[in-house]
């Protein structure tokens, strides 16, 4: 051939012979071996520095072990040859999932159940109906096995009213009785889930001793013999792995606390400390991905705009990731890519703000719509849409 071959993609199949380049190869003019070409690896064991968000920076994230390459749209972590966002977990999904929403201007509580989806921004729409108008139950009360979206009703021990209901994500429509829960401890609970069972644990009692439910079959939860690190209630969990469940803030004695601690899943022993909050809050929500839990907002006296992150896998403490729109104690609903904050209180009214952030990219929240009405104690979780 007589000039040159220019090409944008060079593809050698399996089995093939080798291709061979006589005259060498030229990248932009120049030649392969010029050392501007040279391919840099940043090695640790969180975020890079923005300054090098630059489009084909490789990043090799040592504390969860995967590559990762800078692109406009994030971070993302090579997959079988590919680079491409997580895969969605067996306890999340696309649809979000909002129980106990839109609540009113006046109320904390009421018996909406919401949707929408994380993937596009948008305002939220109805869903159906709860069994009843929810009460003291956590922030962090609804979870999810992909499939069922099951959410906990408590009340004050005077009604004797710890329940389970669920939705299908999928099939819009009214909630469905899944059975009871174990404890009597009813303010403050929240839930995590690994996809097969589901966890609750946290409450106004001095001690939090975990209730486990098989999220398959519809059934009552069950005590476990295992305690969380103490009896913090007004915190959150997360776990989009399905090795590890963190707690984050709450409430201890009268103290907000900053604590964190993990349970290995499934539960085999008691909660383990792993490191402290950029600010000691209770209300505050959570969501994430293999790699790292984010804990946004919240309440210190006052309401919280502070977003957190930290690996998923490694102990240590949060760091700062960013601030949402508008400071307040919300509901999370997330998939392996965006988690989103809904509703809540911001210190002087209930709000109706929908906002998100990319898990992969640390940053201020964007906004993402608004819910079909202000209120507070959102629960949300997600599942799929199909």
């Amino acid at each position: 051939m007589a000039g040159p071959l220019k090409s944008d993609i060079i593809q050698v199949n399996s089995g093939t012979d080798p291709v061979e380049f006589p005259q060498g190869i030229t990248i932009d003019n120049k030649e392969l071996s010029d050392p501007s070409l040279a391919v840099s690896i940043i090695d640790s064991t969180g975020f890079p520095d923005s300054a090098d968000w630059v489009n084909g920076q490789l990043w090799y994230d040592s504390a969860n072990s995967h590559m990762n390459i800078y692109t406009p749209d994030g971070w993302r972590t090579f997959a079988g040859g590919y680079a491409v966002p997580r895969d969605v977990g067996p306890n999340s999904g696309d649809r979000a999932i909002v129980f106990n929403a839109s609540s009113g201007t006046g109320s904390n509580y009421g018996n909406k159940i919401e949707y929408f989806d994380i993937t596009n921004t948008g305002n939220a729409a109805s869903f159906g109906l709860m069994t009843t108008a929810n009460g003291s139950s956590g922030p962090q009360c609804a979870i999810s096995n992909g499939t069922y979206c099951v959410n906990a009703e408590t009340r004050s021990p005077s009604t004797g009213y710890y329940e389970l209901e669920y939705v299908v994500a999928a099939t819009t429509g009214n909630a469905q009785d899944f059975g009871s829960l174990a404890s009597l401890a009813y303010s403050g609970k929240a839930g995590v889930s690994d996809g097969a069972s589901g966890y609750y644990t946290g409450s106004n009692q001095t001690t939090s001793q975990i209730e486990t439910l098989n999220l398959a079959t519809q059934s009552d939860a069950s005590l476990d013999s295992y305690t969380s690190v103490r009896g913090q209630n007004k915190g959150a969990w997360a776990s989009i792995t399905a090795a590890r469940g963190i707690w984050a803030g709450g409430t201890s004695a009268t103290t907000y606390s900053n604590e964190m601690f993990y349970l290995a899943l499934p539960i085999a022993a008691n909660s383990t400390d792993r490191g402290d909050l950029t600010v000691g809050r209770n209300w505050c929500v959570a969501g994430g991905n293999d790699d790292y839990i984010v804990i946004g907002g919240g309440w210190t006296g006052s309401a919280s705009n502070v977003i957190d992150y930290t690996s998923m896998g490694t102990s240590g403490n949060a760091t700062d990731f960013g601030n949402l729109t508008v400071g307040r104690y919300a509901g999370c609903s997330t998939n392996t890519t965006r988690s989103c904050f809904i509703g809540g209180y911001n210190g002087s009214s209930r709000d109706n703000t929908i906002d998100y952030i990319t898990i992969a990219t640390p940053g201020n929240a964007y906004d993402f719509g608004d819910m079909t009405d202000a209120g507070n104690q959102a629960r949300g979780t997600s599942g799929a849409a199909s």
